[in-house]
């Protein structure tokens, strides 16, 4: 679940950018990000948390601001692998 909230994450900063401070420049509900992550609302505020701990996002008051692009995709590539371990 993590693989797929960091990548609603690179997403909207790919579509839509940053802004001048580097927060994300499109504001998504907690409710949203959990529809297009395949999720529930208390499981993306759960991932977003542990993405702060692992020093891959900020959260602001203004927004979220991505620091790590590169553990993100990790995260993102990991969710994939096991994805397709499950369908084998």
């Amino acid at each position: 679940v993590k693989g797929r909230v960091a990548e609603a994450l690179l997403y909207i900063q790919n579509v839509f950018g940053t802004d001048e401070e580097g927060v994300l420049a499109y504001k998504m509900s907690r409710k949203d990000m959990a529809a297009m992550a395949g999720t529930v609302y208390e499981t993306v505020i759960r991932m977003l948390n542990e993405l702060v701990s692992d020093g891959c996002i900020q959260l602001q008051e203004n927004g979220i601001r991505i620091l790590d692009n590169g553990r993100m995709k990790e995260f993102c590539a990991a969710s994939e692998s096991n994805v397709n371990s499950v369908d084998r």
